[in-house]
């Protein structure tokens, strides 16, 4: 082997092993997100769950107040973590609020970020989701809770933080 050949060879391998580190060094560990997950005065709150993969991250809190109020918030990072379809309803309508027989969806801003809220009343269930980006995305749902209720728990977290943790979307 030639010695021009044996650098080319060289800098392909090192190209290959400086881009796959920086692809799995993207996608943060389950230690890095678990001090965002919030604590809570007068809630019961299960240690932090979840799964780490080579190309998605989720990490998962519940959280008990009494026998019919729970919380659960999940955090769900990498590039399996893509918009989902109602995002992408509200983006290309333009529609802010959905009434169904049994409560409604709404599209808002919780700081810079856009999120959805859901609630339930047949059964007291609220929803937030909020879109951290294209890779990142963080789910509150309360049982026996108002939108408002999990709305505050969402906005007293440091998405910002949170979102600047997730990798950024292959293009």
């Amino acid at each position: 082997m030639t010695a021009k050949r044996m650098i080319l060879s060289a800098v392909c391998v090192l190209f290959v092993v400086i881009c796959t580190g920086s692809a799995l060094a993207a996608l943060p560990t389950m230690d890095a997100v678990k001090p965002f997950l919030p604590k809570m005065d007068g809630w019961q709150a299960d240690d932090p769950t979840g799964m780490q993969g080579k190309d998605l991250l989720l990490v998962e809190r519940r959280y008990v107040k009494n026998d019919d109020t729970n919380l659960t918030v999940l955090v769900t990072m990498g590039e399996e973590a893509n918009h989902a379809p109602m995002f992408d309803v509200y983006s290309e309508q333009k529609i802010d609020r959905i009434e169904t027989g049994d409560g409604y969806v709404q599209f808002v801003k919780i700081g810079k970020f856009q999120a959805m809220e859901q609630f339930v009343k047949s059964d007291g269930t609220a929803m937030v989701w909020v879109d951290l980006g294209n890779t990142a995305w963080l789910g509150a749902t309360g049982e026996k809770m108002s939108v408002d209720e999990v709305k505050a728990v969402v906005t007293g977290m440091d998405l910002a933080a949170l979102a600047a943790l997730a990798p950024v979307a292959a293009k």
